[in-house]
């Protein structure tokens, strides 16, 4: 997890907006590269929320980073409010990894791309 790392230990919150991008596609990708953005961000919801509409809320959080992140890869105009937004963003994403990091079988299961895969693929009808 360098880009964790590079998140952390960098003086720029454009490139600590992409390092969390980058986290996230490593622990959340789904099989496929068609709609990335929003398969990453149903895999973070059905992650992380617990009722449908704190799923809806979370995986409409992680679209409007996923936003903010294109814009910041394709060298776009980023507005002040989008780049205050990557502080709170950053804590969310830190929360996900001290929640993987704190239970073994979490641990063991996103360590393996396949384990991972299909424990996601699980999460999908929940």
């Amino acid at each position: 997890m360098i880009f964790f790392y590079f998140s952390w230990n960098t003086l720029s919150l454009e490139l600590t907006g992409i390092s969390i991008s980058i986290v996230l596609e490593t622990l959340f990708s789904p099989h496929s590269n068609s709609e990335l953005t929003h398969q990453i961000a149903y895999n973070i919801a059905s992650f992380t929320g617990k009722e449908k509409q704190e799923k809806t809320e979370l995986y409409k959080y992680v679209k409007k980073y996923y936003s903010i992140r294109s814009k910041l890869v394709h060298g776009e105009t980023v507005k002040e409010e989008e780049l205050n937004s990557i502080p709170p963003f950053f804590k969310f994403i830190c929360d996900i990894i001290l929640k993987i990091i704190s239970d073994d079988k979490l641990i063991h299961v996103f360590n393996d791309n396949q384990k991972r895969k299909e424990f996601l693929n699980d999460k999908l009808f929940q």
